[in-house]
C-alpha cells in the first residue's frame, strides 16, 4: 500500500487562521470545503519544505522559515500528514494573492469549530475539511496561539 504523505499549514494573523476554500473540483482532495494550505510532500522534500512550497504557489506568499512550527501529525492507514503554524504581520497579509481555492478567510477557532464557515465570493455556507474536524488539531491551534500571545 502506498502512505500519502502531505503537509498542511495554519497561517495565524490576529488569533485567527487562514482557510481556503478548495475548488469543487472531483479529481482533488476535498473539494469544496474550508481548508488550510496542504498540499502532498514530493520525493525530495522534507515536510517543512512541502509547506513553503505550497504557501508560495496557492497565496504567492514567501514565509520566513523562522515562523513556521510543526505543532503535529495525524497517521491513518493510507495517509501521513503533517501540521504547521506560522504566525504572520499585517504586512504579508497585503501581499497575500489567492492562486488556487474559490475564497480565503480568516476565521477564529469557535468559528472553525462550528464546521461550516460562509464565503462571501459564493453567498454560502461550506463545511471545513474532515480531517480538521476530526483530528483535534484546532484545540491544539488554540493552545500554540493562546501560547503566543
Amino acid at each position: 500500500m502506498v502512505i500519502r504523505r502531505s503537509s498542511s499549514i495554519f497561517i495565524n494573523y490576529e488569533d485567527k487562521i487562514l482557510l481556503l476554500l478548495r475548488d469543487d473540483n472531483e479529481k482533488i482532495i476535498d473539494p469544496g470545503v474550508w481548508a488550510p494550505v496542504s498540499g502532498t510532500i514530493e520525493v525530495e522534500e522534507n515536510a517543512e519544505e512541502c509547506v513553503q512550497r505550497e504557501v508560495l504557489e496557492e497565496l504567492e506568499l514567501e514565509l520566513n522559515p523562522s515562523v513556521v512550527r510543526n505543532i503535529g501529525l495525524e497517521k491513518r492507514p493510507d495517509s501521513v500528514n503533517y501540521f504547521f503554524l506560522a504566525t504572520i504581520q499585517k504586512e504579508n497579509i497585503d501581499r497575500i494573492l489567492i492562486k488556487e481555492g474559490q475564497d480565503m478567510k480568516f476565521v477564529a477557532i469557535d468559528e472553525a469549530r462550528t464546521g461550516k464557515i460562509f464565503s462571501k465570493k459564493l453567498g454560502e455556507y461550506r463545511n471545513i475539511a474532515l480531517n480538521i474536524q476530526e483530528t483535534g488539531i484546532l484545540e491544539v491551534l488554540e493552545q500554540e496561539i493562546t501560547r503566543q500571545i
